[in-house]
């Protein structure tokens, strides 16, 4: 409590000081006192919207760019104006001509090449963009450096060097380490001679780990982490995981560190941790506690728009795990996770649609084209269900060799039946016996038919007596109904 209250009066001791310095006319002020209200919050009233309006206007008349370039995007976005994009691109230009700051031309750029309250005009972008190059703003930089990796990926990979060097401009270090089109010896020598850097020594350390060097790896992961590095944490956790001796509840650690300092997929995976831990724990407190805990990584890592978290996330939302049902809400997350391709969220949203719904059947067939095993099982239950009996069968015969145990049940009634292929009852009674022993409870019952009639097999009662028992421990209501 004590905290809160210091924490406050700092806060309105820092607002009270801007209110000063833009009394005096500080146009530095009046930008950051703008900026700083509005990441409290929007306006609340017309006074107040035109009170930071003119802020801005008065900041960007002394040569502040930044008060200039918010100024284009509130015009450009109808935030307290109305959306006008010719006064944009006049705020823009002015930023850039009048005020000198490179980030006018780098928006302009992107106003032109993404048509954002213009026609697109990909030539115009492009000189605009070469203008903010000019400059070495570092966004525009790496963005003109990803474009030409294709046509000149030398030049893109100096231009990419220098940025991080100059500017220490993270994404384009990532790009380096990523884009295959580049010289990967290249690379590399400029990772080790620049080892130093804790982001550098993070990204080398997961390259010595891919190639199974762990001692290297955990040397570097250290180095950076210990100068906390997001990557570097990320991957001394990596390399606990990865070491025979490694110790676990340690490498959690480090993925939580990871993901404090905003290592987004390292927060999805300290999420599956603590989410596992949870199973362990019969504590009711504690284990809503290790709920909360990770469903507020899963929210980091899917609002930074990781889709296995996103997908998570949605999962528990609409299964009310850890919080309150709210099934529009997951859907949406879904629905997110979907849009990038993640399976799982695919297969899910097909689900949730009723068959006959026209995105049913092409969802399902997404999920599993892109080879979700109970996608293809499903597929293959729809295509015997529209006699379609061999498709039937090449969808079980994928979705098995997937490891869905359902899939190799009805790919053994299909042999026994003759369902789409020649009937093969041998075959069908090892395929049963293949998915009874991983538990299914029908192929348990098919197995005591097939030992009580002879299918595939001799008759033999004591091999009846006992599938028809393990079915009955199964709840298989067919078998539930037999007194032997």
């Amino acid at each position: 409590m004590a905290e809160q209250i210091t924490q406050q009066q700092s806060l309105e001791a820092f607002e009270q000081q801007l209110r000063q310095k833009v009394q005096q006319g500080d146009p530095v002020a009046c930008f950051q006192i703008v900026e700083h209200f509005e990441r409290k919050g929007i306006a609340p009233n017309k006074l107040e919207s035109t009170s930071r309006i003119n802020l801005l206007m008065e900041a960007s008349n002394k040569g502040i760019g930044a008060a200039s370039i918010l100024l284009a995007h509130w015009y450009l976005n109808g935030h307290y104006v109305q959306k006008d994009a010719a006064k944009a691109i006049l705020f823009f230009e002015h930023a850039a001509n009048v005020c000198k700051d490179s980030y006018g031309f780098y928006e302009l750029a992107k106003m032109f090449e993404l048509g954002l309250g213009v026609k697109a005009q990909p030539e115009k972008a492009q000189q605009f963009l070469k203008k903010a190059v000019d400059l070495h703003n570092p966004e525009a930089t790496f963005t003109y450096a990803t474009q030409r990796i294709q046509q000149e990926p030398e030049h893109s990979l100096q231009l990419l060097k220098d940025n991080y060097k100059k500017h220490h401009h993270v994404k384009s270090l990532l790009c380096l380490n990523d884009a295959q089109e580049f010289n990967q010896d290249k690379v590399q020598n400029f990772f080790e001679a620049n080892q130093d850097d804790p982001y550098i020594a993070g990204l080398l350390a997961f390259r010595y780990l891919k190639n199974g060097q762990l001692q290297q790896a955990k040397q570097l992961a250290q180095q950076s982490a210990q100068q906390n590095n997001p990557i570097g944490c990320h991957v001394r956790a990596l390399v606990e995981y990865q070491d025979s001796d490694g110790d676990a509840a340690l490498a959690q650690q480090y993925m939580l560190k990871a993901a404090q300092l905003g290592h987004n997929e390292a927060a999805y995976q300290a999420a599956l941790v603590v989410l596992q831990q949870v199973d362990q724990i019969t504590d009711s407190a504690q284990k809503q506690q290790l709920l909360q805990q990770a469903l507020q990584l899963l929210a980091q890592a899917a609002h930074a728009g990781v889709a296995s978290a996103q997908f998570s996330l949605g999962q528990c939302l609409t299964q009310g795990i850890g919080v309150e049902v709210n099934r529009q809400e997951g859907f949406r997350w879904i629905e997110r996770a979907a849009q990038q391709g993640n399976v799982d969220a695919i297969f899910a949203l097909a689900l949730n649609l009723p068959v006959e719904h026209e995105q049913h059947l092409p969802l399902l067939n997404t999920a599993a084209q892109a080879g979700h095993p109970k996608a293809m099982m499903c597929m293959g239950i729809y295509c015997q269900n529209h006699d379609q009996p061999a498709e039937a069968i090449e969808w079980f015969t994928h979705a098995k060799a997937r490891g869905d145990i359902r899939a190799g049940y009805l790919l053994g009634i299909a042999y026994r039946d003759g369902l789409g292929v020649d009937a093969d009852a041998k075959l069908a009674v090892e395929l049963l016996n293949q998915a009874g022993e991983q538990g299914d409870a029908d192929a348990y019952f098919a197995l005591y038919e097939s030992y009580k009639e002879g299918i595939g097999v001799r008759k033999n009662k004591k091999s009846q007596a006992k599938y028809l028992k393990l079915a009955q421990t199964a709840q298989h209501p067919k078998a539930l109904e037999i007194q032997e």
